[in-house]
């Protein structure tokens, strides 16, 4: 596994992450016994960069506990990352100096392209980019169904890019990348893992999935080369990103 440092203060990870949000919350029900061999896979296949926060299931099953358990034998060679809230009257320049870090975390997809306008600034000040749900929530795996035949408790069954009319479009879009990728020996998502790894070296993507075979997968893109070509060919097929907001209307954040 490739390695790639977060910002300028050295932090070195693996070049694609693993997100344990899934595992607890928001993608129907949960498997503590599935989600502790699926990070423990992720080990095995060189993954040293694990994403996790206490809101991902509060108290007892939080994914926090989860993932102390899965490392528990192997903390010392891997990195974790975790998330809280705070007083948003307080600059965020004194947080960052009480936590003595950099890196952040942003959300950025082949789907969701928004971030990107942030890209010149993190450059600038050596900040890290970790970018979560980097197959749009699985959408980009080739996997997706219309959003009613989604478990209630899953965020999929409300997301705008599961809704009528923008379903479809998405549907052709990951064909049409799902094409592109078998040209190259790959699936759609590693090659849209890769084109997330070509954005710039501060980038790391952190997908998450509670399958082995996934993991696999996802771990594989890595040593997946885009030439020129495909990354034109992508930004033809996707120039904006997926079609639909990210979150319902009213929680669609704004980049400052």
């Amino acid at each position: 596994m490739q390695k790639r440092t977060l910002g300028r203060q050295g932090l070195e990870v693996s070049a694609i992450g693993y997100g344990a949000m899934g595992l607890t919350m928001a993608y129907g029900p949960t498997d503590e016994e599935a989600g502790v061999a699926a990070l423990r896979r992720a080990h095995d296949l060189g993954i040293t960069f694990f994403d996790t926060a206490e809101m991902y299931g509060w108290g007892t099953g939080s994914n926090e506990i989860l993932v102390g358990k899965a490392v528990r034998d192997f903390r010392e060679d891997v990195v974790l990352a975790s998330k809280f809230g705070v007083d948003m009257s307080v600059p965020p320049e004194q947080i960052g100096g009480a936590l003595n870090s950099r890196p952040d975390n942003i959300r950025k997809s082949l789907f969701e392209r928004d971030a990107e306008t942030l890209f010149p600034t993190l450059e600038e000040l050596g900040v890290g980019f970790v970018a979560y749900s980097p197959l749009g929530r699985g959408f980009i795996t080739g996997t997706a169904k219309p959003a009613g035949q989604y478990e209630a408790t899953d965020i999929r069954t409300v997301d705008p890019r599961w809704q009528p009319g923008n379903f479809e479009k998405n549907v052709e879009a990951v064909d049409r990348l799902a094409e592109l990728a078998a040209t190259k020996g790959a699936t759609v998502s590693q090659l849209a893992l890769a084109w997330l790894l070509t954005r710039g070296e501060h980038i790391v993507p952190i997908p998450g999935t509670r399958s082995p075979k996934r993991i696999e997968d996802n771990a594989g893109a890595a040593d997946l080369t885009l030439t020129d070509t495909d990354l034109k060919a992508i930004d033809e097929i996707l120039p904006h990103g997926g079609f639909g907001a990210r979150y319902t209307e009213g929680h669609v954040p704004t980049w400052i």
